[in-house]
Formats: structure tokens, sequence, C-alpha cells
């Protein structure tokens, strides 16, 4: 028997056939979990970002209670130009010097000690700040507008130097 050109080889077309559907298969499959490990890499950033925000809040209202804290003056601590209330500055009967950090001073610190040690980067700001360095840039005044309209949480993925980074207010 001869075979002409078309069925030269009838298994050949099966294996095709097969390899393709198997190819699709995990195509699909790894679009699939690519698509979950994504997913889920965004559920713990807004994890993290929520619960590095509720430990913000905690502290703050607990110093808020205490009516603030008397910590000693130092370089890194010094009396809070921004804070003008009585008994400010104050000393013992040591002659140790002492300011009164309130939640926003603290807050602030915290902030700045925990700069670029685990990814999280907080900051105070305000569409009428008292500091100036508190001014929110234009993201964040868009984030607290709709916080006046009465959103409760606002966030997004955006670039800050070519890298991805979630905002979270």
């Amino acid at each position: 028997m001869k075979l002409t050109g078309k069925n030269k080889n009838p298994n050949k077309s099966l294996i095709f056939i097969i390899a393709l559907i198997w190819s699709l298969i995990v195509l699909f499959n790894y679009l699939y979990e690519t698509k979950g490990i994504r997913d889920n890499t965004v559920t713990l950033a807004l994890t993290e970002a929520r619960n590095s925000f509720m430990n913000n809040v905690i502290y703050r209202k607990w110093e808020s209670l205490e009516g603030g804290v008397y910590v000693k003056v130092s370089e890194y601590t010094p009396p809070n130009p921004y804070l003008d209330v009585k008994d400010r500055d104050v000393v013992t009967t040591d002659g140790v010097k002492l300011t009164l950090v309130n939640p926003a001073y603290m807050t602030r610190m915290v902030h700045e000690l925990q700069k670029g040690k685990n990814g999280i980067q907080g900051h105070i700001t305000s569409l009428n700040p008292i500091r100036p360095e508190n001014s929110a840039d234009a993201w964040e005044k868009k984030a607290l507008r709709r916080f006046e309209k009465g959103t409760k949480e606002f966030s997004s993925f955006e670039y800050i130097n070519n890298k991805k980074f979630l905002r979270f207010m």
C-alpha cells in the first residue's frame, strides 16, 4: 500500500493536537496562578497597611488620653515648635530638661524612625497643616477630599521613583 502526502503519519496530527491542548492547559493554569499570586499580594499589602494604620491610631489614642508624654530633650527630640502650651518644657529637680511630646509629634518621630526599615512609610498630612512639611500632595488631597465626603479608606498602587508602592489612607 502506498501512502500519500496527507496520511504519511496519521499519529502526527493526534500528537500535535494533544501537545497543543496540553500547552493550553499549562498556559491557562500559569495565568490563573499568576493572577492568584497577584491578588494575594494586593490583599497582603492592604492588610499590612491597615495594621500599620491601626497601630498608629492605638498609640495616638493612648498618648492623647494621657495628655502627651514628657521625654528628655535631645538632638533627636527637640522641643516641638508647633506645640504652644503651658509647661511644654520643664526641668526636673535633678536638672534634666524634658519636653512635652503630643500625639502628632510622636507619630512623626515614629514614622521617621520607621523610614526604610520595613517597607512601610507613614507621615502626617492635612489640607490645612500647622507644620508646612505636612502639606498634602496631589494623591493625598484626593484622598482627604474623599474622606470629607464620607469615604473611610483610600488606596491605590502608584509609581514613586520608578518603584510601585501601595499608598493607603
